[in-house]
């Protein structure tokens, strides 16, 4: 049972049971990354009590890596958009999951760790990133821990290696920071959100619990 499936069942308005998440989360890809040594292994102690929440985004575009969203540059364009790269706010976000469509070409899933995260540094955006241009701060989210998923899930789902790496990441966050909250970039905000939005949210949440 794939996400894609998840999501169709979602949509047709039939329950998601614990045995269909448990039989995604059973047969999905398995990260080849030692995840546990990923989130403990940093430059600066890791500070367990400061961090209170885990955000997950999306990066809006439907390839790129982490030095693109650093940079403030964004592969193939946002919104789902093949024809243009665009410039957004740069985001140097703890962790990043690629989709495999990336120009140093890192396999799906591949979860790749940022110097903020290393050096136990705010860098959580705006929840509107990338698309509000105007703000001045990099990181109003100082209590935070930011993931960002390379893609769009209004225009397509996450793969099912991006999802199963995420899985892994929380779970081995979650452990280290056991008082953190896991909400979503579009939470963030308020207010109405895309239905894929929502459903993405309620199929990852539900994962968890299963776990």
């Amino acid at each position: 049972m794939t996400v894609s499936a998840i999501v169709l069942l979602m949509l047709e308005g039939k329950p998601i049971t614990s045995q269909i998440v448990q039989s995604y989360v059973l047969s999905a890809f398995t990260p080849a990354q030692d995840v546990g040594t990923l989130v403990s292994n940093t430059t600066n102690p890791l500070q367990a009590s400061r961090w209170n929440y885990i955000i997950i985004y999306q990066s809006g575009a439907l390839s790129g890596d982490a030095a693109d969203l650093a940079a403030g540059y964004l592969g193939g364009g946002a919104g789902g958009s093949e024809k243009s790269n665009i410039r957004v706010p740069g985001v140097n976000f703890h962790f990043v999951v690629d989709n495999g469509v990336n120009k140093v070409q890192n396999p799906d899933g591949f979860i790749e760790v940022g110097s903020a995260w290393k050096n136990q540094e705010a860098t959580s955006p705006y929840s509107s990133w990338p698309y509000y241009h105007f703000h001045t701060t990099p990181n109003p989210y100082r209590n935070a821990v930011g993931i960002c998923l390379v893609g769009n899930v209004d225009n397509r789902p996450f793969s099912d290696a991006q999802m199963s790496s995420l899985l892994a990441l929380v779970k081995a966050l979650q452990k280290e920071i056991p008082n953190s909250i896991v909400t979503y970039q579009w939470d963030c905000a308020g207010g109405q959100t895309s239905a894929n939005r929502q459903t993405f949210g309620a199929n990852f949440s539900a994962m968890l619990n299963q776990q």
